[in-house]
């Protein structure tokens, strides 16, 4: 019973719809190509969750970003240029030696004294180092501080940069579960209402086939907009994750 109109309608639909499904199939084979090569291995993995949306997610305080691996590896590069540091001072101390050696001689010695491997002659020795070049050390001991406090400043740098990005992270988590929500109590049962009343009428011949697609159309916008939604709530949820060295 439907016109040229709805016709074109209904096919114009169904290869949008063919096309949505395409561009889904092949970005699903791209990403599984990705994770292989992440993986470095050659069998499918399809990854498994309860539940597409990430739960039951701490909002972590702002000391844990100290675990992050880069803060962790500033770290040890401060820790190293201190030792550098105590290091460069240490040469400038005079240096204290002690020897000892214990030998035996088989044969006649010089004071024409026959010896055997029983008789055992000893000696040692004791001598005091110290550094004449003292304005050269002195320069690097300089020049380790120096390397100290660049090492400290980067510290610090990356440290702060980190701190505001987790805020960042932070916040965005809390808007995109907050707009999440608004789906979860509203938005999904709007969608739901929005089909079924469309069908009832369609079918009781009160609304025609237009109509019918406009109002599933917006039913369907509704739950894409939720699924983009969960998405970006997800990502905000790794990127804070990231942030805090948290699994």
């Amino acid at each position: 019973e439907g016109n040229i109109l709805e016709k074109t309608t209904a096919e114009t639909q169904l290869g949008l719809l063919k096309i949505q499904l395409l561009q889904l199939q092949q970005d699903k084979e791209l990403w599984i190509s990705k994770f292989q090569l992440l993986l470095n291995t050659e069998n499918i993995v399809m990854p498994v969750a309860n539940s597409i949306k990430i739960v039951n997610i701490d909002i972590v305080a702002e000391n844990s970003i100290e675990q992050h691996p880069m803060l962790q590896t500033l770290e040890q590069q401060k820790v190293s240029a201190t030792a550098q540091t105590q290091l460069e001072k240490a040469r400038k101390l005079p240096i204290l030696t002690l020897g000892y050696n214990n030998m035996s001689i088989t044969g006649t010695g010089a004071n024409n004294i026959l010896y055997d491997k029983s008789t055992r002659f000893h000696s040692a020795q004791i001598g005091i180092g110290i550094p004449l070049f003292e304005g050269f050390q002195t320069a690097k001991i300089k020049a380790a501080k120096i390397q100290e406090q660049i090492a400290e400043e980067e510290y610090q740098k990356e440290k702060n940069n980190l701190v505001s990005q987790m805020n960042q992270a932070k916040m965005a988590v809390e808007k995109n579960l907050e707009k999440l929500s608004y789906f979860e109590k509203t938005g999904l049962a709007n969608a739901e209402v929005i089909t079924e009343t469309a069908n009832r009428q369609f079918l009781g011949g009160d609304i025609n086939y237009l109509d019918w697609v406009m109002l599933v159309n917006q039913a369907i916008n509704i739950n894409n907009s939720f699924i983009d939604a969960v998405n970006t709530y997800n990502e905000s949820i790794i990127e804070l994750n990231y942030l805090t060295s948290k699994n």
